[in-house]
């Protein structure tokens, strides 16, 4: 049989448009789009075992070094709009008087992207379950606690899917531009709370979903991971403060405080009150009881406090651990 052959003249367009294939696939301008990973910034926690930087996860009492931490990146589905940059963590009421007890407090961060030629405004969240639940803490680990996890609390699992709630809320974004990041809160059932993840959607005053996230929740629940043989010994502390306003449903302000502590020592202590004090106004005391093995540190707790002013105020801000009144460690920090 005799194939066909090309003469000299189709042989060189063949070879140039082999060229300009190869130059395409080659070239960035043909290549798939890049995305930047979308978890927030998060302040840079105490030494861990085996040099494992503990993040503000809240995750899961583990043995494991570096267990305590959690995603929070966003999964997001386009439709007019697209989130960006999206976190979501649980926290302390503080509030509350057992806040252990209490609801737990869901901290969103978000920006929101607006590529049309139109503005556009988001004026509620609908926030879903979605995937699995939680394990409860083992029983060893609940006495941290200030009240013993039971079912019906935020870690154990409850028959069917709860429903989604809404919370409303009020975002322009002009044509073509990033909304700045927005920091919001509200208390979410114990059914939603033992969620791992959450799909958020933003929808209009009126009309269909402009976007949606779904987003790793990092849980509030406070857990121990191992000191590096190697770290130094010392006394309790208080480290790696961050405090944020918010915005929150009632009347007046609100602002979070993340923190984690340290026992770089040898003896136990037990914590039964942290003691949060802003540059001014009133003084809130949180009973949350931590019990500090030695050589341990404590996954980042954050705990959102409401605040009796018209503006939170600038400056240094104060997290105190007492034991049976008696300060044990503190630490200060100032507002993002």
């Amino acid at each position: 049989m005799r194939f066909p052959t090309l003469s000299s003249s189709g042989y060189a367009a063949f070879t140039l448009a082999a060229l300009l294939v190869a130059a395409c696939g080659s070239n960035p301008g043909f290549s798939g789009p890049s995305y930047p990973g979308g978890a927030g910034t998060n302040p840079v926690g105490p030494q861990a075992n085996n040099g494992a930087v503990a993040v503000p996860s809240g995750a899961m009492v583990s043995a494991t070094p570096g267990a305590a931490s959690a995603s929070a990146s966003p999964s997001a589905k386009t439709t007019a709009l697209s989130v960006a940059g999206a976190t979501a963590r649980l926290a302390y009421d503080g509030s509350a008087p057992n806040p252990s007890a209490a609801q737990r407090i869901l901290i969103l961060s978000f920006s929101v992207d607006n590529p049309t030629t139109k503005s556009a405004s988001v004026r509620r969240l609908s926030i879903a379950p979605v995937g699995d639940q939680r394990a409860p803490l083992p029983v060893s680990d609940a006495s941290m606690n200030s009240k013993p996890l039971k079912p019906g609390s935020g870690a154990f699992s409850s028959p069917g899917t709860p429903s989604p709630i809404a919370t409303a809320t009020s975002l322009n974004v002009p044509a073509s531009q990033d909304s700045a990041v927005q920091v919001i809160a509200l208390a979410v059932p114990d059914a939603i709370a033992a969620y791992k993840q959450l799909a958020v959607t933003f929808f209009p005053d009126k009309g269909p979903a402009l976007a949606s996230a779904t987003l790793d929740v990092a849980p509030a629940d406070v857990s121990l991971t191992p000191l590096d043989s190697k770290s130094p010994k010392g006394a309790l502390s208080v480290d790696s403060m961050e405090v944020g306003g918010l915005a929150m449903a009632g009347a007046g302000q609100h602002y979070k405080v993340t923190f984690a502590v340290t026992n770089a020592g040898t003896t136990p202590m037990l914590i039964d009150q942290f003691v949060i004090k802003p540059p001014k106004g009133a003084v809130t005391k949180v009973s949350l009881l931590v019990n500090m093995l030695p050589r341990t540190t404590t996954s980042f707790i954050t705990v959102v406090v409401p605040y009796d002013g018209k503006t939170l105020p600038s400056g240094s801000y104060q997290v105190t651990a007492t034991s049976h009144g008696a300060t044990v460690a503190s630490g200060t920090g100032d507002i993002l």
